[in-house]
């Protein structure tokens, strides 16, 4: 791989007219990481901001799904990609540039660095308000790589599940945002609990775990609940 502080200065170049970057994080897979990263990229488009977002999870990647983007292929011209678009949200992602489909995406730690540091490096943002992140699961090379080599973060998300064993990995996640000195903005319970919709009873679906946070000082600032047979969140 090529010398860090070589592309770093072009990600600084690159990332020039980027105004706030946000990176999505959690400790545990499956806990909605990228269904809050596509959210808050919708969310943040219909108030007119412009809004990039990176689907950082290199062998796991589907972000282009939530946008309806399943077939679509971004434009790769004189090495630079160009970004799909859906919504007013400019995304990347590994999916549509893999023939994913024909199996898992195998790949080590440096495969995994480089991809990163090309959807910094080589797309082709232009003017944003937001770039979103949607980072892997845990604290390894994807999320490292990020903090390391942009040359400044806005803030962090975590997302967690309110299980004991999701709530333990956030707070690793919460611990080495404060070690790297990245401000939280906040941390979203997902899956907090089911409202039925026919006698309105509140169904906590898993069970609690919150006195965890106390050992890192954090308070959950925000819950996605359901409502009903359809899994309307609210």
């Amino acid at each position: 791989m090529e010398d860090r502080s070589d592309f770093q200065s072009m990600i600084i170049e690159n990332m020039a007219r980027v105004k706030k970057v946000i990176i999505v994080v959690g400790g545990k897979g499956g806990v909605g990481k990228s269904t809050i990263s596509a959210s808050l990229a919708y969310a943040l488009a219909a108030r007119d901001s412009k809004v990039g977002l990176i689907d950082a999870d290199i062998t796991g990647p589907n972000i282009t799904r939530f946008f309806g983007l399943n077939a679509a292929k971004p434009e790769v011209l004189d090495d630079r990609i160009y970004p799909l678009e859906a919504y007013n949200v400019k995304l990347i992602s590994m999916e549509p540039l893999l023939d994913y489909f024909s199996g898992s995406v195998a790949w080590r730690g440096p495969m995994v660095i480089k991809a990163i540091v090309n959807f910094l490096r080589d797309v082709v943002w232009g003017n944003l308000d937001y770039l979103i992140i949607d980072l892997p699961p845990g604290i390894g090379d994807g999320i490292l790589t990020v903090m390391q080599v942009l040359p400044e973060i806005t803030g962090a998300i975590v997302v967690t599940t309110p299980q004991n064993i999701a709530l333990m990995d956030a707070t690793k996640s919460v611990e080495l945002l404060n070690k790297m000195e990245v401000p939280l903005i906040g941390l979203i319970e997902n899956m907090s609990y089911h409202i039925c919709r026919s006698c309105g009873t509140k169904e906590e679906i898993f069970p609690r775990g919150r006195q965890i946070f106390k050992e890192v000082q954090t308070e959950i600032a925000g819950k996605i609940t359901y409502r009903g047979n359809s899994g309307q969140a609210q």
